[in-house]
């Protein structure tokens, strides 16, 4: 399936959604004012905007909050050592 944001293009799809969250979905739609599409999409956005950031909190790790740089034993390290950090963590 093939999501062009921004674009206007929109493709259907079904997909199976539990009883009582669509009920709770569809009530939130009515009280916001908006489509359970809209609802769909905006939860969608926020599922993938959680991984990107996520995945970059791994580099925020071997940075030290107490004084500003690196912490000690990844001061001086190169860009190699500090990606392989990253993704250890």
């Amino acid at each position: 399936m093939a999501i062009l944001w921004g674009t206007g293009t929109h493709m259907k799809t079904t997909i199976e959604i539990n009883d009582e969250l669509l009920r709770q979905a569809k009530l939130r739609g009515q009280r916001e004012g908006v489509t359970l599409r809209e609802l769909v999409e905006r939860g969608l956005g926020l599922v993938l905007g959680r991984q990107e950031r996520s995945k970059a909190r791994k580099i925020q790790l071997l940075v030290s909050t107490a004084a500003p740089g690196f912490m000690p034993e990844f001061e001086g390290a190169d860009w190699s050592r500090l990606k392989e950090e990253g993704r250890r963590r």
